[in-house]
């Protein structure tokens, strides 16, 4: 029996790089199975302690690797690792972090030359082809490498690229036999990883910057029979037992009419098993009808609407090749689904430096989208993806690009002695934008972090908008005023010099300072290689919370007054009810030893006008009874969330900005009931 390691590494030094199960291996494996029954032996992996334990012990006669950017390196570095044991083992690698020109291919399989062939695109069937090539050869290794293997790709003894050809993909996705019920992604279960499920594949859009750009391949959209992920549902409801969150990988959830069929599956199971609490998934960018129809289906909070724009610029657009719902559709969809439900989250990316897109046209799609009523944005630097369509010399050079190469956070391992860092381009400038000016935006990307998403002061900013005034202006003023706050001018001075300090000229540079003991180290304490919005996220917003609180209701008061509105004590005591009020629901929620008072007495029902949005009226109207006492109490449920996390990422800092990734944020806050 031929025995085969498959494997989709994350890093796993500090916290968990990648929190999800590897269904993708999984596909690869049950389709694998199917074909070649029991003349083949099947281990599936995700932590690098596992697999290391495994090669030395029980060495496969063929091992497949993921290509992912954020374990390319990992990955390589076990091929690397069994070929030192035995030359004849059989290495694949597959995944999208590929070039797609010849000579690029070429040039990164000469790099790393103990990668025996190379799997791309969808792999269940070029895999397979692959072990039909073994058993047809005996598992001779040079003997597999005389012809060409459908969908597969190989340096000969002659270092010429062999290209088996791009195979058809697979139309009928049911032919793979599902990898939960089958049992392959069984051992997950107990790893603290989060199942996700996968409906269809492919994207009918043509972004530039994705994998899924290509719309010679891609653009066709294959689907699984929806019998086929009830089962599956059921099958990850019944071993997670109502604990964590479900991803679903699709590129467009909620853009097909089965979806709505799908999100019915969902919430029967939130209401007999209670799971899941979260559904990660990234919904159409169309379609905002069935959006709001699937979101609205679910528990209030589980979904958000992710309708990333990226930018809000047309002429950007042009350029990635883009298409964004309309902006007035874009409000209609923010006022549907707060007008449904307010525990209800909206949030999208924005990516910094698009081909075209300047400081101005960046803060500007910042101000379109708060002022759509937007929860949250995520602002991310562009990433230069190997197979894609930006990252091409065209590209570059028509836009100017200049990039420079950042580690990958949390994504790096110590084993056996060697230390593997994984590391991203990213570009940094163009033509349109200058180094200077992505400083720039990347200094209020993180104030947007701080005081914007999550809706943690949504209603300072209601209290804003009722007085006539714009929420972007408000928090431009207190942006431009942050560095004034002697805490906050710190803490953005860090944040400019590590965002500058990250940055290297190239991937060797990175190595050899890493490779310094002294410096690896400091990757270990956080000090280098982690998020840095997030890293800053926690100091300025958990850590400082009260500063924070303190500087934006001042700001408000000035704000107001400065546009020539009164503000009197009424005003003031109206502002400390809402401080007191957002203080009691969200100060210190992450931080499990910190108690919240028990109950607080207020002048007005901030709670009842916070809910009544639509009438537009001041707070000083809701006095009726005043004062206002209530209950604070964190639930059980969120207390057990929070418990569970910790346990799986860990109590530092870094942690506890992963930590709030995996949380709803709007709906993490303790509860305040009327007395």
């Amino acid at each position: 029996m031929v025995r085969i390691y498959l494997c989709d590494l994350a890093h796993d030094t500090i916290t968990v790089s990648i929190d999800s199960m590897p269904i993708g291996i999984g596909f690869i494996a049950s389709y694998a199975k199917k074909l070649f029954s029991d003349r083949i032996d099947l281990k599936l992996f995700r932590t690098p302690s596992e697999l290391l334990s495994a090669i030395k012990s029980d060495p496969p006669n063929i091992i497949g690797v993921s290509n992912y950017c954020w374990s390319s390196n990992l990955s390589y570095y076990f091929l690397k690792k069994v070929k030192s044991i035995d030359s004849d083992i059989v290495t694949v690698m597959g995944g999208p972090n590929f070039p797609k020109d010849i000579n690029e291919q070429r040039f990164f399989l000469e790099k790393r030359k103990d990668i025996d062939f190379y799997s791309f695109e969808e792999s269940e069937i070029s895999f397979s082809n692959l072990l039909d090539s073994f058993f047809s050869n005996n598992g001779s290794l040079k003997k597999m490498k005389k012809q060409p293997i459908p969908g597969v790709l190989y340096l000969s003894s002659t270092n010429d690229l062999i290209h088996g050809g791009v195979l058809d993909r697979l139309k009928e996705l049911d032919d793979i036999p599902s990898p939960y019920l089958t049992g392959f992604l069984d051992k997950f279960f107990y790893d603290d990883l989060n199942p996700y499920i996968q409906t269809n594949r492919g994207c009918p859009f043509k972004c530039t910057f994705c994998h899924e750009g290509d719309t010679k391949y891609f653009k066709t959209i294959n689907s699984f029979s929806t019998n086929r992920v009830f089962e599956e549902l059921d099958y990850i409801a019944e071993k997670i037992q109502g604990q964590g969150s479900l991803g679903i990988t699709d590129s467009n959830f909620l853009m097909y009419k089965r979806d709505i069929d799908i999100c019915k599956k969902i919430r029967t199971m939130q209401d007999s098993v209670n799971y899941p609490k979260m559904i990660n998934v990234t919904t159409g960018k169309n379609r905002q009808e069935r959006i709001l129809e699937g979101i609205n289906m679910l528990k209030e909070g589980s979904m958000a609407m992710t309708a990333s724009v990226q930018s809000m610029d047309s002429y950007v657009l042009e350029n990635i090749q883009r298409t964004n719902i309309k902006y007035e559709d874009y409000i209609d969809i923010q006022n549907d689904i707060h007008d449904r439900n307010s525990e209800y989250v909206t949030m999208s990316e924005m990516i910094i430096p698009l081909p075209g897109e300047s400081k101005k046209s960046f803060f500007q799609g910042v101000e379109k989208l708060i002022n759509s009523g937007l929860d949250k944005i995520l602002p991310y630097t562009l990433m230069m993806l190997e197979g894609t369509e930006l990252n091409t010399p065209q590209i570059r050079q028509k836009y100017c690009y200049k990039t420079k190469f950042r580690v990958i956070p949390r994504s790096f391992s110590s084993i056996d002695n060697d230390n593997i860092i994984e590391f991203e381009e990213v570009g940094i400038s163009t033509k349109d934008m200058s180094f200077d000016d992505y400083i720039e935006c990347r200094m209020f990307s993180l104030f947007l972090v701080m005081s914007y998403n999550s809706r943690v002061f949504e209603p300072l900013y209601e209290y804003i908008s009722r007085t006539g005034l714009e929420v972007f202006d408000f928090i431009m003023y207190c942006y431009e005023k942050i560095s004034g706050q002697k805490d906050y001018f710190d803490l953005f001075s860090r944040f400019k010099g590590e965002t500058i300090g990250e940055l290297w000229e190239s991937e060797k540079d990175i190595i050899k300072f890493f490779n310094v003991e002294e410096n690896y180290d400091k990757l270990l304490s956080g000090e280098y290689g982690s998020n840095l919005l997030q890293k800053y996220w926690v100091e300025g917003y958990v850590l400082k919370y009260k500063i924070l609180s303190n500087f934006l209701f001042k700001g408000a008061i000035d704000y107001v007054g400065s546009n020539g509105i009164s503000c009197n004590s009424e005003t003031e005591l109206e502002l400390e009810n809402i401080k007191i009020y957002i203080e009691a629901k969200r100060k210190e929620v992450y931080l499990l030893n910190k108690k919240s008072q028990k109950y607080l007495n207020l002048d007005f029902d901030v709670g009842s006008w916070v809910l009544d949005k639509k009438s537009g009226k001041r707070l000083h109207e809701y006095n009726d009874n005043a004062p206002f006492k209530f209950s604070v109490t964190m639930s059980d449920s969120n207390k057990k969330r929070l418990i569970k996390l910790y346990k799986q990422y860990g109590s530092s800092n870094q942690s506890i900005g992963k930590i709030s990734t995996r949380l709803n944020v709007s709906s993490f806050c303790r509860d305040i009931d009327a007395i």
